[in-house]
């Protein structure tokens, strides 16, 4: 039920976009994370729900979701619904495909040198008042 109710705000967010739709699918992933109930894979939440803001953040810098991510985002969900293991891995699989695809296309067309592209990122992280933001700029303080 909870990553059915991600996936709808998910989609939902198509069309808002920006923090809606950085926060509907990390909490899309974030909710299939939790259904997996894998001790392991949970002591590890904080971190991948980090990871995944932050790199959507600037992943919707450059584009919004189009309608072949809200499907691919669907293919996931549904099968993981019907408990359909290798249906849910190739939906996975097909959607994290076409991700690096978008990542690889933004950082090719992109003229930025890998110091601008760290402060972007940076930047990204810290223009939201998020739990990651809140943590890097915690540590930055206990650096300084």
């Amino acid at each position: 039920a909870a990553i059915w109710k991600a996936y709808e705000r998910l989609a939902a967010s198509k069309e808002t976009g920006g923090d809606q739709s950085v926060t509907a699918d990390v909490d899309f992933h974030v909710a299939i994370l939790r259904s997996a109930a894998n001790d392991l894979l949970a002591s590890f939440a904080n971190v991948i729900e980090s990871t995944l803001e932050a790199s959507f953040v600037v992943a919707r810098i450059r584009r919004n979701l189009s309608k072949d991510d809200v499907a691919l985002h669907a293919a996931v969900a549904k099968a993981i619904l019907k408990r359909n293991g290798p249906a849910a891995k190739r939906a996975t699989e097909r959607l994290l495909e076409k991700s690096k695809a978008a990542q690889m296309e933004a950082a090719a067309s992109s003229q930025e040198d890998e110091e601008s592209r760290r402060a972007l990122f940076g930047a990204a992280i810290l223009k939201r008042n998020s739990p990651a933001a809140k943590r890097l700029a915690k540590r930055r303080k206990e650096k300084s």
